[in-house]
């Protein structure tokens, strides 16, 4: 789950470090990375919200024992 977060951190950094050392950065290439990023942060948020709801369902679960 986590990897996907760091993917798109690391996919941030990168991009921004091209764009601080004035390397040359296309559109094209600027906006496959940055929906490469939007991607990961969708997935990781999806992940994130199925494993918070499956933990408070066991919760809920244990309380009503």
């Amino acid at each position: 789950m986590m990897l996907n977060l760091v993917f798109a951190l690391l996919l941030s950094g990168m991009l921004l470090f091209n764009i601080l050392i004035g390397k040359s950065v296309t559109t094209g290439s600027m906006s496959i990375t940055i929906g490469l990023i939007v991607l990961n942060l969708i997935f990781f948020i999806t992940k994130y919200r199925k494993s918070h709801h499956e933990k408070m369902k066991d919760q809920v679960s244990r309380n009503h024992r």
